[in-house]
């Protein structure tokens, strides 16, 4: 077997001693102290990855509820350029009634986009006014829709008829009365409004996009009537009332107007459905685009959302509490979406416009602050060993407080060292031992979470006499 060199070293030295009875030298004690204290092993880099304390729980949107009765209102603009077009949506009733349960109680109504020099400004048109399905065909609807939207008369002071949004409000506040008398409005029944029109509803030129000119209005009508009929109607001011009147029934606001996906059917005055746009998407509605031409596949998703009455959830209590806020991520159905937090509710809210749609999933995912780990103890060693004392030194990679227990491993005789101070780099001196006597030191270690940790050495002191001699 290999002796190291300084270990040799160290046993003759102290057959040396032995031998001749002289004091101990400077370099015998080194060579002791040596063989005493080995070189400081490492312990091996920590190099796993901490598991992410994460959380994510699940919810799903609830069915949707078949509602048996539906009043279908078109609203529509009356020029001219409109007339083929109006045909192919009246045709397209087909396909929206196809979607719609087989006894379904549907009531069919138009209302053209007249100001108040019109008598038809906010209520139904035609008799009988009210299309229903519980006294006529689908044919003798499909026909007599036909014959509403088939060339209807314009009005010259809104432009040929161009104020939808103002009809459509007009209709729910001042007409409403008017319109449930003719047994429309149905308090049961949900409600899908259907806007049509080739330019921008007239009360929209106060709240054009940034950077949007309006179309050139050659008959300078448009102005005029902006100013008389459009005071207080905004896209919230049609839906909030919307929502005020049918309550817990469900209600479907769309258009089929030019959106900007294809170019213009037709040339002239065409222009975005400013106004409309804007009220269809904050209605969660459906746009359609009227320069595609394929009206019956709009008309068929109309028909399949407006029956159906979704109470979708937008508010979520959380089962857990103490993660980290910051943390919180909400997808529906694997898309990211805004969210709110409400600390005394422990809730996440989302706006209903994201909620998703029938069965959609909802994940909240939210992480924990993560554990500080306990202390590792590294460069634990004894040194400057005589008969009585010797001293001890470690390092921790956070700060932490200390306890060091000295046990005499022959009989179990213990002293305790304790150091309340936080720190990393930590030196002690051990008194008070025994001679030539073997000793087990025990350091624990409390990080400031308090987790703690231990490590021990054990060494030998010195024989009293070879330092007397």
């Amino acid at each position: 077997m290999k002796i190291h060199s300084s270990l040799k070293i160290t046993f003759l030295s102290l057959i040396l001693i032995s031998l001749t009875a002289c004091k101990v030298s400077n370099e015998d004690k080194e060579n002791i102290d040596e063989a005493f204290n080995p070189p400081t092993i490492e312990d091996p880099a920590d190099t796993s990855e901490k598991a992410e304390n994460c959380e994510t729980e699940r919810f799903v949107q609830p069915s949707a509820e078949v509602v048996k009765k539906l009043d279908l209102l078109f609203v529509v603009d009356t020029s001219g350029s409109l007339n083929e077009e109006r045909r192919g949506i009246a045709n397209g009733i087909d396909a929206f009634v196809q979607e719609l349960p087989a006894d379904v109680d549907l009531q069919v109504g138009v209302m053209y986009a007249h100001g108040q020099e019109s008598n038809h400004s906010g209520e139904l048109t035609g008799n009988p006014a009210v299309l229903s399905s519980s006294t006529l065909t689908i044919d003798q609807i499909r026909t007599k829709l036909f014959q509403r939207m088939d060339s209807p008369r314009t009005e010259n002071s809104t432009d040929g008829g161009e104020v939808g949004m103002y009809t459509l409000l007009n209709s729910l506040t001042a007409k409403y009365e008017v319109n449930k008398a003719g047994g429309f409005y149905r308090d049961d029944a949900a409600l899908a409004v259907v806007f049509v029109a080739d330019e921008n509803a007239i009360c929209s030129l106060g709240s054009y996009p940034q950077g949007v000119t309006p179309v050139y209005d050659p008959n300078r009508m448009e102005q005029p009537a902006y100013d008389r009929y459009c005071d207080g109607v905004t896209p919230q001011a049609i839906v909030n009332r919307v929502r005020d009147i049918k309550g817990e029934k469900p209600f479907l606001i769309s258009g089929i107007v030019y959106t900007g996906e294809n170019s213009f059917s037709h040339s002239g005055e065409n222009e975005i459905g400013y106004g409309y746009l804007e009220t269809i998407d904050l209605a969660n509605g459906i746009a359609i685009d009227l320069a595609s031409g394929d009206y019956e596949v709009g008309m068929r998703e109309i028909g399949y959302l407006t029956y159906k009455k979704l109470n979708l959830k937008t508010e979520f209590n959380l089962t857990n509490r103490g993660f980290k806020q910051d943390s919180i991520e909400v997808k529906v159905d694997q898309t990211k979406i805004e969210h709110s937090y409400i600390e005394a509710l422990n809730q996440v809210q989302i706006n209903e416009v994201d909620a998703g749609g029938e069965k959609s999933e909802v994940l909240i995912k939210y992480c924990f602050q993560e554990e500080t780990p306990p202390a590792r103890i590294s460069e634990l060693r004894i040194f400057g060993i005589s008969f009585n004392q010797a001293k001890v030194s470690w390092q921790t990679d956070q700060p932490v407080t200390s306890v060091i227990r000295v046990l005499r491993i022959i009989d179990g005789q213990e002293q305790i060292i304790n150091n309340d101070d936080l720190k990393t780099s930590h030196l002690y001196t051990l008194t008070g031992l025994q001679d030539n006597s073997d000793y087990k030191v025990v350091v624990t270690v409390t990080n400031e979470q308090g987790m703690s940790t231990e490590k021990e050495v054990t060494f030998k002191t010195l024989n009293l006499d070879d330092f007397l001699l």
